[in-house]
């Protein structure tokens, strides 16, 4: 600026440069009212400070107008950005209650499966105990249908031998008689032809009354032990397991209907506790009568009562049942358990067994 000529030459060059003169006008009209000063021209100077100001405003205002812009996209960025926070907010909401939704959609579902599953087997072992009952009320049933049956053959056969047998007896004793009294030789053959078919019937008729009076004296406790052996045979099958039944004659001689029944479902009861909790293979069962008592014994080879855990207290809890049928007989069980197995043994006094 010491040197106003070279000043004035080189603002004219940047003056003409289009880039320079658009972004450095104001500087160029600040210079040039300076270097008018220096030239002595203060009111050029003036005039270049008031177009410096001027073009100053200009710029202000466009930078103005700029920053309103800025100010405006920031702000609709500003806008946009919470409505896409708002909107991913709302997007995590909705998946949150998707996903809690399907959770619970899950374990209902899975808790509707697993309650119809226990209902289910609920049912079956229903049925199978109905089944089982129903199988021990047939056992009842044939074995009180064979003691009518056997009172109605004692019955028949008295009666075959005391009044069909007597009157045979009888009518041939009077058809000798004739036989004796009778001259003619063909009236004579006739009736000892009739007199030989009548002792052929009350030969007969004698032979059926015996028979059935020896059948009807075939002990209840024969058919007793046979759904003992048929209720063992379904609970352990020869596949798996070893079995040993033994029940001494007349055991269970002049034993009520009632005793037996129970009995039944104790027996039924106490094979349902092998199977479940002993894993045995081998499984005796013993019936007899000593010093007027009635003793069963049910024995196995599995785990035994080596700690008392879940099985143990189910199996204990069996025991108490068995214990509660056989209450009313006075009878007792003793229960022996070790790492080779259980054995249960049950009392049943003679009188009460009756």
């Amino acid at each position: 600026m010491k040197q106003p000529d070279s000043a004035s030459y080189y603002l004219d060059k940047y003056e003409k440069v289009t880039k320079f003169k658009l972004d450095k006008q104001v500087i160029i009209y600040k210079y040039k009212s300076q270097l008018e000063l220096l030239k002595g021209n203060p009111d050029k100077a003036y005039s270049l400070l008031h177009e410096a100001f001027d073009e100053s405003l200009n710029v202000q205002k466009e930078l103005s107008k700029e920053l309103d812009h800025l100010i405006y996209a920031q702000t609709k960025a500003e806008h946009h950005r919470l409505a896409f926070e708002k909107s991913e907010a709302e997007k995590k909401e909705r998946n949150t209650w998707i996903i809690a939704i399907s959770l619970l959609l899950v374990v209902v579902i899975t808790g509707s499966i697993i309650l119809l599953w226990l209902k289910d087997r609920k049912l079956k072992r229903t049925i199978k105990d109905l089944n089982e009952t129903a199988n021990i009320q047939i056992a009842l049933m044939e074995q009180l249908e064979t003691r009518v049956r056997k009172e109605e053959q004692e019955r028949i056969s008295q009666n075959l031998h005391d009044d069909l047998a007597g009157t045979l007896a009888a009518i041939k004793n009077n058809m000798d008689l004739q036989i004796a009294e009778t001259e003619e030789v063909e009236k004579r053959e006739r009736l000892k032809q009739l007199a030989f078919m009548i002792e052929g019937v009350f030969h007969n008729v004698r032979n059926k009354s015996h028979e059935l009076f020896e059948m009807a004296q075939f002990p209840d406790e024969k058919i007793f032990c046979q759904h003992i052996l048929h209720l063992t045979q379904i609970a352990f099958p020869e596949k798996y397991y070893k079995f040993n039944i033994e029940v001494d004659d007349y055991a269970l001689e002049n034993t009520s209907l009632e005793l037996r029944s129970e009995l039944l479902r104790v027996i039924q009861e106490a094979f349902a506790n092998i199977i479940k909790h002993a894993k045995a293979t081998q499984v005796d069962l013993l019936i007899y009568k000593e010093a007027g008592k009635i003793f069963v014994v049910i024995k196995d080879n599995g785990k035994g009562f080596r700690t008392l855990n879940a099985d143990v207290q189910e199996s204990t809890l069996g025991v108490h049942s068995m214990q509660n049928r056989l209450n009313r007989f006075n009878a007792w069980f003793d229960i022996n358990g070790s790492k080779n197995g259980v054995e249960i043994i049950i009392t049943i006094p003679e009188e009460a067994a009756t």
